[in-house]
C-alpha cells in the first residue's frame, strides 16, 4: 500500500458511505460518458480543468468535476421503475442515447454496501445500479473521486481503498 492509501475494513464503509452520500445528494449531472466497451465517466456539479503532464512531457488538460464516478470492470444498469434502460452489455448506441438523458438529473438517493453494491437514484427515477462483478483483472471495480482530492475505489480483490494525497498521511 502507498503512503495516502488505506485499505478499509467492512466496519469503515458505511459512515464513509454516509458522508459521502450527503455530499452526493442534489449534486447535478453534468457529463454522462461511455468510454471504451461500457465503462463509465459520470461527473456531478460544476466542472474544472487542470493541466495534467504526461509521462513524455506533453500536457493534457483534464476535466474533473466535483464528483467523478467511475465504473471500468463492473457490471451496471441504468433502470426505471422495473424496466432495464440498458446495461454494459447493451449497444454502444442504446448506452450513449440513455447517458445523455441522465445531463441535468440531480441525486436524490445513494446506497453504497461493505459488499460493494452503488445504487445511485436521480431526479426522474433512474436508478444507476453497479454491481462488483466476480471477474478480476487489472482495473478497480468502480472509484468515486472528490475532485483530485481523495477516492473511493472497489478494487477487484473486493476491498476498498481510500486514497488521498500523501501530504495527509503525514
Amino acid at each position: 500500500m502507498r503512503d495516502g492509501q488505506v485499505c478499509l475494513s467492512t466496519a469503515c464503509v458505511p459512515p464513509i458511505v454516509s458522508i459521502i452520500a450527503a455530499e452526493l445528494m442534489d449534486c447535478q449531472v453534468t457529463r454522462a460518458i461511455r468510454s471504451v466497451a461500457a465503462v463509465l465517466m459520470i461527473k456531478f456539479g460544476d466542472i474544472s480543468s487542470v493541466d495534467a503532464v504526461l509521462p513524455n512531457k506533453k500536457k493534457l488538460k483534464h476535466e474533473h468535476g466535483e464528483w467523478d464516478l467511475l465504473v471500468e470492470f463492473a457490471d451496471w444498469s441504468l433502470i426505471n421503475g422495473s424496466n432495464s434502460i440498458c446495461n454494459a452489455e447493451s449497444s454502444h448506441a442504446i448506452i450513449d442515447a440513455n447517458l445523455e438523458k441522465m445531463i441535468g438529473q440531480s441525486v436524490t438517493h445513494v446506497l453504497m454496501t461493505a459488499t460493494g453494491y452503488c445504487d445511485i437514484t436521480f431526479t426522474d427515477g433512474a436508478l444507476l445500479r453497479v454491481n462488483p462483478s466476480r471477474l478480476h483483472g487489472a482495473m478497480s471495480q468502480w472509484c468515486l473521486f472528490r475532485q483530485s482530492r481523495w477516492s473511493l475505489c472497489l478494487e477487484n480483490t473486493g476491498e476498498f481503498v481510500l486514497t488521498f494525497p500523501a501530504r495527509l498521511s503525514g
